[in-house]
């Protein structure tokens, strides 16, 4: 197995601070790449795939213009950006200065894109991140928060909490982001109306506060959603917004590839049960549901410290069916991977 930073694509000061996931059913090959804190592997149906996980939030807003905004965005369809408004990431407040969604990530993105389709014909499938493997999809996990969860955060004329936004101030932000993705075919979008995929290099996906009736009322969906595991047996519902009529639906892959919750504070007793256990078992039944609806399945939350409870817990997920885990260390999930694999 061979390592390599990401280095050419993200800047590493905010790279690992970034998140990433590692497909539960991997199947390490001899000369596989992955990358530092990152990953390229298989998820169940065998797709190579990298997540990346991206805190976010807007730059330059006070409180006073945060409520006025939502309430004049709510009559609207579809939210205008302002220009003078940028999207930042980070886990820290010290990242939040000049690190913008677009700088460190989608800007790097787009030209790696852009280089691998240079001379690319019409009628040719897209190159995605990897030419050695054009076809494998990356995953991106976008967290739209007001600040990084735990700190305060300060904007232009005063301060915020650090307390989940309203991910409609974030929306039209990272669609206009998107946008070049979308118009050159980067992205993976489902039509509503026909019904149909187009599937490409990009998946990218909404977790914490991104609004669902956006993604649900949107024509051709390019932002998907991270549904919430555990209450996946359960239909979903909606109010009606400017963004389109109330509704409720079932959960299923065309608005939530992926679903994800925090891993039980109670079940981390498996630490001192037999491998298989009622924690293992109770897993199964959310991550079943999951996989019934084609949807992938993801824990966060886990204890990470010390190696060995990390270790173990990485073992009660994959056991339970997860198909992500989350990772901080790669070279250690991977190592771990290939002993599980080879027992």
């Amino acid at each position: 197995m061979n390592v390599r930073p990401l280095a050419d694509l993200f800047q590493p000061s905010v790279y690992d601070d970034s998140y990433y996931f590692l497909p539960m059913e991997r199947r390490w090959r001899k000369g596989d790449d992955v990358a530092a804190r990152g990953h390229v592997g298989e998820t169940v149906e065998h797709d190579r795939r990298l997540s990346l996980f991206l805190p976010m939030e807007r730059r330059g807003l006070v409180p006073e213009h945060i409520e006025h905004d939502a309430a004049v965005k709510e009559k609207q369809a579809e939210p205008t950006p302002d220009p003078a408004m940028t999207l930042l990431t980070g886990h820290k407040v010290k990242d939040l200065s000049d690190h913008t969604l677009a700088g460190l990530y989608l800007q790097p993105l787009l030209a790696r894109l852009d280089k691998n389709n240079e001379g690319r014909r019409a009628n040719e499938s897209i190159v995605g991140l990897y030419p050695e493997d054009p076809d494998a999809e990356v995953q991106i996990v976008i967290d739209m928060v007001s600040g990084p969860i735990g700190f305060s955060t300060w904007f232009l004329g005063g301060q915020a909490d650090g307390q989940k936004s309203d991910g409609d101030m974030i929306w039209p932000y990272l669609t206009s982001a998107l946008k070049p993705f979308q118009d050159k075919g980067y992205l993976t979008t489902y039509d509503t109306t026909t019904g149909t995929w187009s599937r490409s290099a990009l998946t990218i996906v909404g977790t914490g506060n991104t609004p669902l009736h956006r993604v649900y009322h949107s024509r051709t969906r390019m932002v998907f959603y991270d549904a919430p595991l555990m209450k996946l047996a359960k239909a979903a519902s909606i109010p009606a917004t400017g963004a389109g009529p109330a509704a409720t639906f079932e959960w299923d892959n065309t608005i939530a590839p992926m679903a994800s919750a925090k891993f039980p504070l109670l079940y981390h007793i498996a630490l001192g049960l037999p491998p298989w256990n009622p924690v293992v078992q109770r897993l199964l039944r959310h991550t079943s549901e999951a996989r019934e609806r084609g949807i992938s399945s993801r824990w966060w939350g886990a204890a990470r410290i010390p190696e060995w409870t990390r270790r173990r817990l990485w073992a009660v997920q994959k056991q339970g069916g997860a198909t992500w885990t989350n990772a901080d260390d790669l070279v250690d999930a991977g190592d771990w991977l290939s002993a599980w694999e080879a027992r």
